[in-house]
């Protein structure tokens, strides 16, 4: 059932705030969106807007065409190209959300993409909400890896094609930050949330620390 565009700004603004709340992104960083019909989705301000992304308004919230097209409100997020790619591609996801979680990173960075690969699957055998949050059509195989220029269409493509290809809810983009995809904002904010508890265990795991 759809939702109304006054809830739907809402739940996105508590989702921007509760990243921010959680040390997931800063007050400038990140972005979450929502799709919108007509081929528009409901997208946070880019940094350069200088509005704090923990204490957004709805009218702080921008209307973005999948062309890139501002349809409404404050300068849009610059990643805007990672939402549109996906929402054109995939009519099933109703909700992206883009934060930089420190576990997730710290992980990837150290130990590298197949450690995490081999680290999580684990997670999913003892953990068996993994096997919703890390994965879409209930066959999660692995999280995604992407790299790329931020704000590049590069970026973009290289995110689908590991959403689409691996079948994945949840992409990690090296150095970055992380992208996951819902069919409400709920659920892409569990999912961005649930892998940096993966990240954080499976990272103090292999640290030897508690």
């Amino acid at each position: 059932m759809a939702i109304s565009g006054k809830l739907l700004r809402k739940e996105l603004i508590y989702a921007a705030s509760a990243l921010c709340e959680r040390g997931m992104n800063s007050e400038l960083s990140g972005n979450v969106s929502a799709r919108l019909g007509n081929g528009r989705m409901l997208l946070t301000p880019a940094s350069s807007a200088g509005i704090l992304k923990g204490a957004l308004t709805p009218n702080q919230l921008s209307i973005v065409a999948f062309n890139g097209e501002l349809k409404s409100g404050p300068e849009n997020s610059s990643e805007w190209r990672v939402h549109a790619s996906i929402y054109a591609s995939m009519p099933d996801v109703k909700a992206i959300v883009h934060s930089h979680p420190k576990y997730s990173l710290l992980f990837t960075m150290k130990h590298g993409v197949g450690m995490f690969n081999e680290m999580i699957p684990e997670a999913c055998i003892r953990l068996g909400e993994a096997k919703y949050y890390l994965g879409y059509a209930n066959e999660p195989e692995r999280v995604g890896f992407a790299s790329g220029k931020s704000g590049s269409q590069d970026l973009a493509d290289s995110i689908l094609a590991e959403i689409i290809n691996k079948k994945v809810s949840i992409v990690v983009i090296e150095g970055h930050g992380t992208v996951a995809i819902g069919r409400s904002i709920a659920e892409a904010l569990g999912r961005a949330e649930e892998l940096e508890r993966y990240a954080e265990l499976s990272y103090k795991l292999l640290e030897g620390s508690g």
